[in-house]
């Protein structure tokens, strides 16, 4: 039977994966003609991300109450460890790919025409940015893809990096290629930190909750 509470807790747990696939669809689509192959890795793992958090409700709601009568639990747990372990470790290898895939260099760092004016000393690159030093965008990506699905306190690391690497890039201080990874990584970043607040508030009621439940019968 239906149970619309037990459905609304469903859909709690997996929020913590919704709303990061969801995110991550609309950054692959806004970034797709800057960096398609990335863009692509990044929509196909959030897919598998959203598919494992419907994977959870519908387990959740509809399988869960099966086991004892229809299906034990040994292989209730193995379905459900098989289904978890692919979509997870599938998403993770994505999404750890679209850090690396297509990086090219500088364009305004190889551009043949830059000493095309060789006699004339001249430079179409501007000193400052041919100075700059590379973007930190894959290892901010990285950053926020590890707190978001291991580890969500280290989420502080891309969020702080981020907007360091961000300001840096708008004052012409860092190549300001790697912007769309920087952000994306710093968004994940800060939606680790709010998923690792709200988990601390849910605690906090749970244990107060306990402490005012009257154990005496």
């Amino acid at each position: 039977m239906f149970d619309p509470g037990q459905a609304l807790i469903s859909l709690m747990y997996a929020l913590p994966l919704l709303i990061p696939s969801v995110v991550g669809v609309i950054l692959g689509a806004i970034h797709m003609q800057r960096a398609r192959k990335a863009s692509t890795l990044v929509i196909i793992a959030s897919v598998l991300l959203f598919l494992e958090g419907g994977y959870n409700v519908v387990s959740q709601i509809f399988i869960i109450p099966l086991v004892g009568d229809a299906l034990s639990w040994e292989v209730y747990g193995a379905i459900n460890g098989g289904v978890y372990a692919l979509l997870t470790l599938s998403a993770t290898l994505l999404l750890i790919s679209a850090a690396f895939v297509g990086r090219e260099k500088n364009p305004a760092a190889t551009d043949g025409n830059t000493h095309q004016d060789a006699g004339a000393g001249l430079s179409h690159v501007p000193p400052q940015l041919a100075q700059a030093p590379n973007h930190r965008g894959a290892l901010v990506l990285t950053l926020g893809l590890i707190s978001l699905l291991v580890f969500q306190p280290l989420g502080i690391a891309p969020w702080v990096i981020g907007v360091q690497d961000l300001r840096a890039m708008r004052e012409g201080r860092m190549d300001p290629e790697g912007r769309g990874t920087t952000m994306a990584g710093m968004i994940l970043g800060i939606i680790a930190i709010i998923l690792f607040v709200l988990t601390l508030i849910a605690v906090g009621f749970f244990i107060a909750a306990l402490a005012n439940t009257n154990w005496s019968y």
